[in-house]
């Protein structure tokens, strides 16, 4: 049996490391482009294909010396919610250079690509989300909302998170309270690092008994959990869209939602009053009210399901991205 000597096993090392290192460094340039490129100063190959409309043709003779791919980024996180680093915005900043279109979730998005990284307000578009959890359920519930049912279950899925602010549902649940009202239940669903922390403030209002921890919930437990849920609250301090807010309205569920979500700024005010269902996320005081308020706004059965229709329609949305690649196009 050969045995190495420590010597002789780091010259080994290093022979394999060149040889990785080598390998790698002569592979054909740009083979994720689907191949070896012409050489840098020659002409493009001849070709030509017909249009979409089929009136007329187009021939890559037409755009000699320039480049057709396009480089296309979707930006949805807020630096709130990530707090990146001075190097990540610099590195991310320069693959945004790279974009000819940069399609942001929300108008709070928009903004800091604007102002934080640079990029030209002529190559954004603001484009919303859409949900397929309607899929899951044969038909969105239609419900009408009064406080004076037996139990009013309230629900707030998300990560357990400062940033999520689910500490402010338990203020305002400890309030109504304190106002003697007792029929409220609320149901948390997810976990993360300020789980404890919630657990002892629940404890601490003395309103422990009125809540449940139902941990990380699979696609068809969250459905359901919707379903089970008279309100929906979300109260994040920080969000760039909200995807859990149109799983919500997209199954018709009544929603309090925090006045910090993106997804709002998509929303035609003059159709649908936003006010009615939104609050200030630093003010348990303001939620407390709106939950109080809901009795008297009496929504239409299906106002929420009505609003996801009217504002996150999938059809329509894909017909913006497609119409904001083709405007990208050199």
């Amino acid at each position: 049996q050969m045995v190495l000597s420590r010597r002789q096993w780091l010259i080994h090392l290093c022979v394999c490391t060149w040889a990785l290192l080598t390998w790698g460094l002569m592979m054909p340039q740009a083979l994720a482009l689907g191949g070896l490129q012409p050489p840098r100063g020659e002409m493009a190959p001849t070709c030509t294909w017909p249009t979409k409309s089929g009136a007329g043709e187009i021939s890559l003779a037409d755009y000699r010396g320039r480049w057709v791919v396009l480089y296309l980024a979707w930006f949805h996180s807020l630096n709130e919610q990530m707090q990146p680093t001075r190097l990540k915005i610099h590195i991310k900043r320069l693959f945004l250079k790279l974009a000819d279109c940069v399609i942001a979730n929300s108008t709070l998005t928009a903004v800091q690509l604007y102002e934080i990284y640079g990029v030209k307000k002529k190559k954004i578009e603001t484009l919303p989300f859409w949900s397929n959890i309607d899929n899951q359920i044969s038909e969105p519930q239609s419900k009408t909302l009064f406080l004076d049912k037996k139990n009013i279950v309230l629900g707030c899925p998300g990560r357990m998170v400062a940033h999520k602010n689910q500490k402010i549902v338990i203020k305002a649940l400890s309030n109504l309270k304190k106002k003697g009202i007792t029929n409220f239940e609320l149901n948390f669903a997810g976990n993360g690092e300020d789980l404890s922390k919630l657990v002892d403030l629940a404890k601490n209002l003395e309103v422990a008994s009125e809540i449940n921890f139902l941990g990380h919930l699979s696609p068809n437990a969250m459905s359901k959990f919707y379903k089970t849920c008279d309100i929906i609250i979300l109260p994040s301090l920080h969000e760039a869209f909200g995807l859990v807010f149109i799983e919500a309205v997209a199954l018709n569920v009544p929603v309090l939602v925090s006045s910090s979500f993106g997804a709002l700024s998509f929303i035609d005010p003059s159709a649908f009053d936003i006010s009615k269902f939104s609050f200030n996320p630093e003010s348990s005081k303001d939620l407390t009210e709106k939950l109080l308020a809901f009795k008297k706004h009496r929504f239409k059965p299906n106002f929420f399901r009505d609003l996801y229709l009217k504002t996150f329609d999938k059809r329509e949305i894909f017909v913006k991205v497609m119409k904001a690649i083709n405007q990208s196009k050199i």
